[in-house]
């Protein structure tokens, strides 16, 4: 996590320059539509990398399954609980 909170800092630091000496060399226009694209490809990229339960990645070993569910693991009393998905705490 202090690995993506600098990195997320590190690269808003970077995109404003980026994206002025885009505006300045190109257009407006065409930076929008780069900065668009490359949006679409990450999206498009993260749809076939990602997956939701680690049981159903390709490249993941079931000992290393084992490793992570056991690292998620929280006991609450004499209950061992698993974290809860993100889409059912917006219901």
């Amino acid at each position: 996590s202090g690995l993506f909170d600098s990195a997320s800092k590190f690269g808003g630091a970077i995109a404003m320059p980026l994206i002025v000496w885009m505006i300045y060399t190109f257009d407006w226009r065409l930076t929008f539509l780069i900065i668009g694209s490359v949006g679409i490809l990450w999206v498009i990229a993260w749809y076939f990398i990602y997956a939701e339960n680690p049981e159903e990645h390709k490249r993941i070993s079931p000992s290393e399954v084992r490793i992570i569910r056991d690292g998620q693991k929280q006991h609450h009393g004499d209950k061992t609980v698993l974290p809860m998905k993100w889409y059912k705490l917006l219901r």
